[in-house]
């Protein structure tokens, strides 16, 4: 028999009427009449003296931010490309204001700071080899520059001719190839019995400094901006990527392959008053001067051997690249994370703070004692200053905002596909709300969630 689906309409509806509030109220006149302000509409926990009335009204306010059918009459793209743009005038002064410091001198907590982080990569990383990346050279899933997602298999990257790669970067590939007898062989279009030459052609390589700039859906707001790199660098970026993951799981205990203990650490999070610093855009932040700042010179040399130096901009624009690097390269997350570890940690050895640091990306969790003084070192700190783009948040708000969180519920309500894949009705919703208020056992709080009506697995959303 075949089942009925309740619209959006209905379940936000359910989920206005249920929390009743003036927030809730506002958020359906927005959905009802304005959806391009629902999507921009925020609340402050600053502005409750209830916790569990700021929860409500949280998730009233997050819950379609995902979801791709808000109409909000945005250009998204536009917006995406704007965001990139600005980040890189950002990053402009970062990197000017790094050249000078070099020149003169510094804050001596700050001269610390980046001392002590400085010492825990060095240490973390160890020296530089081609030996250590090269296990770890491999293809991503993902688009490149002159291939498209859709074509992107292993096979077409490893034959299609010629090879789009950097300059700098074509030396290591050159040679990556020459020692593999099957790559070496499909590259020369030959059956050669032994090892080719290391010297390829120079005809099967297409050589180019940018990286193709494009946007994928992100939510209701804005799109995220990709880097789609040149086929041979994303090759080798993946070496420098996973080899940053082995070391910061074998030194730092930061297992990127996992986001399971940084889960629980924001669940058990309210009992050792821990906060969190929230970085918006932290892979957009991150300057070319402070990664030669902060990682020893051989690897800050080597990652910007395989860095693409420009970029090709929807428009059609090429700009020279402030950032180090952005969403799509091959070692953006790792090196983000191995950087805001580095300076968050230093800052707790300097305070003297026992507490474990927890970094996921740009995700951090850390002692509440010694959070306001971290914001404040990466505020005056050269990937962040002068950006708004910092807040630091409570445990609460980490609760709420990481909807892959699996603590005792079965399913965060924050849509971004379509709810007929959930199946579902409006009266569920309600009722998930009303028998939410266990979520973390013996404090009293909801955060909604709905039980689905099948025994069927839920459909990933």
């Amino acid at each position: 028999m075949h089942t009925k689906f309740p619209s959006m309409r209905e379940i936000f509806f359910a989920l206005c009427k249920s929390v009743d509030s003036p927030v809730s109220l506002g958020a359906w006149l927005r959905f009802t009449h304005n959806q391009g302000a629902l999507a921009d509409m925020e609340i402050s926990k600053d502005s409750y003296l209830d916790r569990s009335r700021f929860e409500l009204d949280y998730l009233v306010v997050s819950f379609l931010s995902k979801w791709k059918g808000l109409v909000t009459g945005n250009d998204l793209e536009a917006e995406a490309i704007r965001r990139f743009k600005t980040s890189e005038d950002s990053c402009r002064e970062t990197n000017v204001r790094i050249r000078a410091a070099r020149k003169g001198s510094i804050d001596p907590f700050l001269s610390s700071v980046i001392y002590g982080a400085k010492v825990k990569i060095a240490k973390l990383l160890g020296p530089f080899s081609n030996f250590c990346i090269e296990p770890g050279f491999g293809w991503g899933p993902g688009a490149t520059s002159d291939i498209s997602r859709r074509r992107a298999a292993v096979d077409l990257k490893l034959s299609k001719l010629p090879i789009s790669v950097t300059p700098k970067a074509l030396p290591l590939l050159e040679s990556v190839i020459g020692l593999d007898l099957h790559w070496s062989s499909v590259v020369l279009r030959s059956n050669a019995c032994g090892l080719a030459t290391a010297s390829m052609p120079r005809d099967k390589f297409l050589i180019t400094e940018e990286c193709v700039i494009d946007t994928v859906p992100k939510n209701a707001k804005t799109h995220r901006v990709i880097a789609k790199e040149p086929t041979g660098n994303g090759f080798l970026q993946k070496g420098f990527g996973r080899y940053f993951r082995k070391r910061l799981l074998r030194g730092a205990g930061i297992d990127l392959d996992d986001q399971t203990a940084n889960q629980r650490a924001a669940k058990a999070a309210h009992l050792d008053r821990l906060a969190t610093l929230d970085l918006k855009n932290a892979s957009d932040s991150v300057a070319v001067e402070l990664v030669y700042e902060l990682l020893p010179v051989d690897w800050a040399i080597a990652l910007d051997n395989v860095r693409s130096p420009k970029a090709i901009l929807p428009d059609g624009e090429t700009i020279t690249l402030q950032k180090f690097s952005s969403m799509g390269n091959g070692f953006t997350f790792e090196l983000e994370t191995l950087i805001f570890w580095a300076i968050t940690s230093s800052v707790r050895d300097i305070k003297n703070d026992r507490s474990k640091v927890w970094v996921y990306g740009d995700d951090i969790i850390c002692s509440s004692e010694i959070s306001a003084t971290i914001t404040e070192e990466l505020m005056l700190h050269p990937v962040t200053r002068k950006s708004p783009s910092i807040s630091r948040k409570s445990l609460l708000d980490v609760l709420i905002a990481l909807s892959a969180l699996q603590i005792d519920f079965k399913l965060i309500i924050r849509f971004e596909r379509s709810y007929d894949q959930l199946g579902m009705s409006a009266g569920e919703v309600e009722g998930g709300l009303e028998s939410s208020k266990s979520l973390l056992g013996h404090r009293e709080t909801m955060v909604g969630f709905c039980q689905p009506s099948t025994s069927q697995p839920l459909p990933k959303i």
